[in-house]
């Protein structure tokens, strides 16, 4: 049995104005569903509206256009109610940990923050335990715990901003690069962290990423985002192997490989897919077969 929606993005649109004449289109006309209990990786360039719909989805931009339904509650039609629904089952991992954290506040309050919040404790010890397991999953020493983010380099920040997300145990996740900028074994433990959570069958994420290999390893659907729009949307697998948009082709054929040239020792990389007009107008949203949506 398919597992229910829990979010429904219906033709959203975040426009930005930079002046009288021009108008910076982030989100344009995306329609979307998430799923309870899976992962959907959103992948796409710099600058392609992937952070924007992560934070309109939350209420950090307000929407130009459009509907964001949470389970069954239209939660875009009222700023209030966004944001009281949100803060009760949604937790948002920023890209940017230093920013995110507040630095006149010790690891162990901050990560203790949410649980204050919705107080879901039953004493400080039990709050304490829940701190400690938190610092542990995500791979910090608990002598960490009364040290301040300056203290931290820009990856153990990003753990503690991780831990702090997933200490309520939230209903749905968005995660922006949650792991741009730890290195390799961190963030194969991270990713590892987030599979184990969503083989439990109770962790829905919407998983922001560059980064095609981690969403690949992560991701139950992947929905490809170009100039604003959805322009490809499938099972993992299947997009890896029969991608149809001439964007998602690109993406998967700009996965760099390098080969040495034993002669002169340069590296040289394979071509990149030359830049291509993408979206045309009179493209429609197409459904190539089961859970396979192109827009072409």
């Amino acid at each position: 049995m398919e597992n229910k929606n829990i979010l429904e993005i219906k033709n959203l649109k975040q426009y930005f104005r930079l002046n009288k004449n021009k108008i910076i289109k982030a989100i344009d006309d995306i329609s979307i569903e998430i799923r309870e209990g899976e992962v959907l990786g959103l992948v796409g360039e710099s600058g392609c509206g992937k952070s924007t719909l992560g934070k309109s989805i939350v209420g950090i931009n307000k929407i130009t256009d459009g509907k964001i339904i949470y389970k069954g509650i239209n939660i875009s039609s009222n700023r209030k109610l966004q944001k009281r629904i949100v803060s009760g089952n949604i937790q948002f991992i920023f890209q940017d940990s230093t920013s995110s954290l507040n630095s006149r506040m010790k690891i162990g309050e901050i990560i203790a923050e949410p649980l204050n919040i919705k107080k879901i404790y039953k004493d400080k010890k039990d709050k304490d335990k829940i701190v400690y397991e938190m610092m542990k999953l995500v791979g910090l020493d608990k002598e960490f715990i009364d040290k301040y983010p300056y203290d931290f380099s820009g990856g153990q920040r990003q753990r503690v901003a991780i831990a702090r997300a997933l200490s309520t145990n939230p209903e749905f996740v968005i995660a922006d690069e949650p792991i741009a900028s730890l290195d390799v074994l961190m963030q194969a433990q991270i990713i590892n962290l987030f599979k184990a959570l969503k083989n439990k069958g109770s962790f829905t994420c919407l998983f922001i990423s560059h980064d095609l290999s981690m969403v690949r390893y992560i991701s139950d659907r992947i929905a490809v985002i170009y100039n604003g729009k959805i322009v490809e949307l499938a099972e993992t697998e299947e997009l890896y192997n029969n991608p149809i948009h001439p964007y998602t082709k690109s993406l998967l054929d700009s996965i760099l490989i390098p080969e040495i040239n034993s002669s002169n020792l340069e590296v040289i990389w394979d071509n990149i897919s030359e830049y291509k007009d993408y979206i045309k107008d009179g493209m429609q949203w197409k459904k190539i077969k089961k859970d396979h949506f192109v827009y072409m």
